[in-house]
């Protein structure tokens, strides 16, 4: 990776280089674990190429005295396509690939091709269209899904046809959803099998042409509103876990299937008020069977997923935002983990004070079904042009029995310091 900082531009072409340092603590509120003290280094380099092309990079070096998120070597090896995986010098130090990609225009066409971020949709805290790229867990949902979001090598052109913009993508990157490994501080609940049940290794897609993904999003501006018509063919990002009997040997084993994914979105402002809306479509999703004690099979139906949001700009310099994200299965099934319909609300207060020399922000994720969720604020104290202090106060929340309260007792609080050049 350090190749992409020397002095690559070509005869006549200037390089703009910029990048971060930070230094993050995070300490344990309940359990009084000290989680991380961490070292980044994030570079990133611009390049002008001839005939109007550009080139981006950007990378990231990581010391880490401590680590409870992710202990010991990575896991990449489980999730992450071979282009993707980062490379560790040791246990403590890590250097990873971020981005690398050259965009440009070939006439009225638009074209991105290399290691990039595509997001679809705007929802806040959650999502329902943006699925193009699969996202960490390694600090569960803390941090906002633009850091926590997997850059995959893909292509993407965007093609004005008539009112409408088209963007096609294309994926060969075998990257998926990055689970933390077992004793880690987030890691999930795991079904623990009674002793004899073998663990087989992920079936995991590995072809780059076979098992790439693909889609297509049509935008257009339609009296008044945002419009967006979105359609993805491509394998979802967390395996099922499929039981196997013979002879009275039973096995376990992760595999990955296909989905299709047909969705839209729409958001028009009325004066101090956006309203947005996103509804998806998966042809087929799987869910457990059984406790959360016992793998004992999985069943299969369709999901249907929206989320309507309104926020408020009407107080200045401070952003007021709530949704509502509903989730149904057509086929549900007795049995299954979850129920036929879920529903959750989420609610954001964000505000710069201070000449914006500050920003606070409160976030609230919530579950109507099992009144679990996560809270968190943070705050953000510009004290030079280039240096940020940052406070950030995350704390799940409910019993065990849901997404989010299964951390109910791994409050963290943490604080960073940033320095831009």
């Amino acid at each position: 990776m350090s190749l992409l900082w020397l002095g690559v531009s070509a005869p006549g072409q200037a390089a703009e280089f910029r990048g971060e340092y930070q230094v993050r603590a995070t300490q344990g509120l309940e359990d009084g674990d000290f989680r991380l003290f961490e070292h980044s280094l994030t570079p990133e380099m611009d390049l002008a190429l001839p005939g109007g092309a550009h080139m981006h990079a950007a990378g990231r070096l990581r010391y880490e005295d401590r680590d409870r998120f992710e202990p010991g070597t990575n896991n990449d090896g489980d999730y992450r396509s071979t282009w993707s995986r980062r490379h560790e010098f040791s246990d403590t130090a890590e250097a990873e690939l971020l981005e690398f990609y050259v965009d440009g225009y070939l006439g009225d066409t638009f074209y991105r091709v290399g290691k990039q971020s595509i997001a679809w949709g705007a929802a806040i805290g959650l999502e329902v269209l943006d699925i193009v790229n699969p996202v960490t867990m390694r600090e569960f949902i803390l941090p906002d899904r633009d850091e926590r979001r997997l850059a995959l090598w893909a292509v993407n052109v965007e093609q004005p046809i008539g009112d409408w913009m088209a963007s096609f993508v294309w994926l060969p990157d075998t990257t998926y959803e990055q689970l933390p490994k077992p004793g880690a501080t987030f890691a999930f609940q795991t079904q623990q099998p009674p002793s004899g049940i073998q663990w087989l290794q992920a079936d995991k897609p590995d072809h780059a042409i076979a098992d790439a993904d693909t889609g297509v999003q049509l935008t257009t501006f339609l009296s008044g509103w945002d419009v967006s018509l979105n359609y993805l063919y491509h394998y979802n990002d967390r395996p099922v876990i499929e039981r196997e009997e013979v002879n009275g040997s039973v096995t376990l084993q992760p595999v990955y299937y296909r989905t299709h994914t047909l969705g839209g979105s729409l958001s028009n402002a009325f004066g101090d008020f956006t309203i947005r809306a996103e509804a998806g479509y998966d042809t087929q999703q799987f869910f457990q069977n059984g406790s959360m004690e016992a793998v004992s099979g999985w069943s299969r139906s369709p999901e249907v997923s929206t989320v309507f949001g309104v926020d408020y700009s009407g107080v200045r310099d401070w952003l007021i935002s709530s949704q509502l994200f509903v989730s149904y299965l057509p086929d549900y099934q007795q049995g299954m983990v979850r129920e036929r319909r879920q529903d959750r609300a989420t609610f954001l207060l964000r505000g710069d004070l201070f000449g914006h020399t500050q920003t606070a922000e409160l976030l609230l994720i919530h579950s109507l079904d099992y009144h679990d969720g996560v809270f968190q604020l943070a705050w953000d104290y510009r004290v030079r042009s280039h240096v940020t202090l940052r406070a950030m106060l995350d704390m799940p929340y409910g019993d065990g029995r849901g997404d989010f309260g299964q951390f109910h007792d791994r409050d963290q609080f943490s604080l960073a310091v940033e320095y831009s050049f």
